[in-house]
């Protein structure tokens, strides 16, 4: 079972739609990911939610030029 969380504050846009993340706990094992939910693009689980939010943030993301 999973629960969602609103986080506080703005953190980078998702590099595919350009949307915010919604953070997700994994219940029963206390582990963190982000994702964006149009996009399904997510990070990979972590032991705390601010180790997910620091994956979250070194996603490669396009440059503009």
């Amino acid at each position: 079972m999973q629960r969602e969380h609103r986080l506080e504050g703005q953190l980078a846009p998702c590099p595919s739609c350009d949307r915010q993340p919604r953070a997700v706990n994994t219940l029963g094992r206390d582990l963190w990911h982000l994702e964006c939910a149009p996009c399904e693009l997510r990070t990979t689980k972590r032991a705390t939610l601010q180790e997910a939010v620091e994956a979250w943030e070194s996603l490669p993301r396009a440059v503009a030029v």
